[in-house]
């Protein structure tokens, strides 16, 4: 038997609360462990006191709490870790997808994190109650023992974060997956939106869930606080979601829907008799022939014009429907964009489809074939179609150009390429004018930034990308060389060159954030379904906290 200054310790889980003091936790069994030097003898830890004067202490092994292991031993046991946590939330994901399709693929990622939070809600209302026996284990880790997943057991706090991060992970790739199809499969409209909306930037949810499971798992141990945890799980993917970068596909996509909208517009224009009298389709002509002069129209200086001014001719005299208008408006437009170095072709070819646009809003009753008031209200309908796709084409043409000029550039260089395409917009007045107020002040925005975004931009042009933008980095590394050696100076350098280039990006995110956020402004005006990338990345980064907690 030891002397009374070696204090023997119980086997389990050695933990320490937040007063700094160290507890033995077994099961729902907490046994606190006094202070002293950790001590080894043969398989059994001992406390060597030092409440207790002794004039002798027997000598005892000295070994750490776990054995050392190489880099790369360390390494393979948290990716075994990893992996046994992910792989039945995974494999339940994955039959529940296999058996009931999409809702069973969600129901199955949510079943062992489910089962474990109900267990470990029902170890707290049985705590320190006579006559209940709190469970030894979670459902998750005997269902992992029961498939053989044999491999390591996470032990210290770290490795219980990278066991979180594994279950959310299993959890939410089946569920993402899911959610997809449902989006796009869904028997009502309302469950496709829904989906669509909860699977919105997938990419960045599965980056997010990893972290903000690690997260809540490691800050609720250190705090022994699970609302910290979950807070900051949560944070976690706020953070990651806040500056991740977007796919600017909000174009394409609201292109599509403008053409089934203006398809359905011209169907129900030709029913009303809202197409445009012959007398009308001369007025349009003459006022085309107007531009071709006044421009100096040559069809051999400017070919692409020549196939608009033959389907022109052919129009003369006749009626014209909305559907033909919008025909000559695009031979116009394709003729403005078919060749950047033809200047003569593209301001024809500018000028007429401003001449076809302006005809448009100025239209009056008498122009049209019908006589019937209704035929009016159909016209007004499209021509706020007529009106977004102006919008869109403004769009298309800033793109077009910032690909171009940008073709060779970094992101920050194709960011500023659109500030610069978007301050054009802003002054002038004219076409400035022709946008709401919501979307003048996104361009403004883009153009100057905000106060947060503007900060972060002038950290960022101390990063190095030049032999001038090092200056100033050189003068505080220098200083502090002289006063604290060469290592010292280095480090200040490094640290201010990392802080110049995160500025730098997150700057430039921000940017394009504004340009995307411009963009939905106008999917909006067609009644596309808004989705919220911020609130479907809070959402996985909420449910992946609640996993970190298990």
């Amino acid at each position: 038997m030891p002397p009374d200054n070696l204090i023997p310790v119980e086997k389990g889980t050695l933990k320490k609360n937040q007063d700094g003091a160290y507890f033995i936790q077994k099961g729902d069994e907490i046994t606190p462990v006094e202070k002293g030097t950790l001590k080894k003898r043969g398989d059994d830890f001992f406390i060597v006191s030092t409440s207790q004067e002794q004039d002798y202490i027997p000598p005892v092994e000295d070994s750490p709490e776990t054995p050392s292991r190489s880099f790369e031993d360390e390494a393979l046991r948290k990716a075994s870790i990893f992996t046994r946590s992910a792989s039945p939330n995974l494999a339940l994901g994955l039959a529940g997808g296999a058996i009931a399709g999409p809702p069973g693929a969600i129901a199955g990622g949510f079943m062992l994190p489910a089962a474990d939070l109900m267990t470990s809600g029902y170890n707290k209302m049985v705590e320190g109650e006579g006559g209940f026996e709190p469970f030894d284990q979670m459902p998750s880790e005997i269902v992992k023992n029961l498939m053989s997943f044999n491999g390591p057991k996470p032990e210290t706090t770290t490795e219980r974060a990278i066991s979180a991060a594994g279950d959310a992970t299993g959890t939410g790739g089946p569920q993402l997956a899911a959610l997809l199809r449902l989006a796009k499969t869904a028997k009502t409209e309302g469950g496709k939106q829904i989906a669509k909306q909860l699977s919105t930037a997938p990419g960045t949810q599965m980056a997010v869930t990893a972290p903000a499971a690690a997260a809540s798992s490691a800050v609720t141990e250190m705090t022994d606080n699970p609302v910290l945890g979950i807070l900051a799980g949560t944070g976690v993917a706020i953070a990651g979601g806040g500056f991740r970068p977007k796919k600017l596909e909000t174009l394409a996509e609201t292109r599509e829907v403008f053409k089934k909208q203006a398809t359905d517009a011209y169907k129900r224009s030709d029913a009303m008799g809202a197409g445009y009298n012959a007398a009308a389709t001369d007025d349009l002509a003459q006022n085309i022939d107007g531009v071709l002069i006044s421009l100096g129209y040559n069809k051999r200086i400017t070919p692409a014009i020549q196939g608009l001014v033959e389907e022109l001719a052919a129009y003369k005299g006749k009626p014209m429907s909305l559907k033909q208008m919008e025909q000559l408006r695009i031979i116009a437009r394709n003729a403005e964009r078919s060749d950047p170095k033809n200047a003569a072709q593209a301001g024809i070819g500018g000028g007429i489809v401003d001449t076809i646009d302006d005809f448009m809003e100025s239209t009056v009753q008498t122009q049209l074939t019908s006589g019937n008031p209704a035929a009016m209200e159909v016209l007004k309908q499209a021509r706020g179609l007529w009106r977004t796709n102006k919008k869109l084409e403004l769009l298309e043409d800033i793109w077009f150009r910032v690909e171009n000029k940008a073709a060779n550039y970094t992101q920050a260089g194709k960011e500023t390429a659109l500030r610069q395409e978007f301050r054009t917009v802003a002054n002038n007045k004219k076409i400035f004018k022709s946008f709401t107020k919501e979307e003048q002040e996104n361009i403004l925005k883009i153009v100057r930034g905000d106060i947060p975004q503007n900060f972060l931009r002038f950290m960022g042009k101390f990063a190095i990308k030049g032999p001038v933008s090092g200056v100033g980095t050189l003068g505080p590394s220098v200083m502090v060389t002289d006063a604290l050696g060469p290592g010292a100076g280095a480090a200040t350098a490094a640290g201010m060159q990392g802080t110049a280039f995160t500025a730098d990006a997150i700057a430039t995110q921000m940017g394009m954030n504004n340009v995307q956020k411009f963009q939905n402004t106008i999917a909006q005006q067609l009644g596309k379904p808004k989705t919220d990338p911020m609130r479907a990345i809070t959402n996985r980064g909420l449910v992946s906290a609640l996993q970190g907690q298990q």
